[in-house]
């Protein structure tokens, strides 16, 4: 159900803010000649953390299916409480 109200909102976002943004930018960068803001505005800085695991043997595993799972696993963990 979360999952759901994230994807219509980010959707909603979506069809709100890039017409706009593509009616301002884009032309402005023609008129002007410049790309320096649509540099910019990609450039914007994030935050990104890496996780190290340990290593999965996936010769101590009997299939296919647990290899998947013990990866999915090993990938959910590291994730905060709230998107687990």
């Amino acid at each position: 159900m979360i999952g759901t109200l994230r994807t219509v909102l980010a959707i909603l976002f979506l069809m709100l803010a890039v017409p706009p943004a593509a009616l301002v930018v884009f032309p402005w960068t023609f008129i002007t000649s410049k790309a320096g803001f649509l540099y910019w505005i990609a450039s914007r800085g994030g935050t990104a953390t890496v996780v190290f695991h340990p290593p999965i043997d996936p010769r101590q595993l009997a299939s296919l299916e647990e290899l998947i799972e013990g990866v999915a696993h090993a990938i959910k963990s590291s994730w905060p409480p709230e998107s687990q």
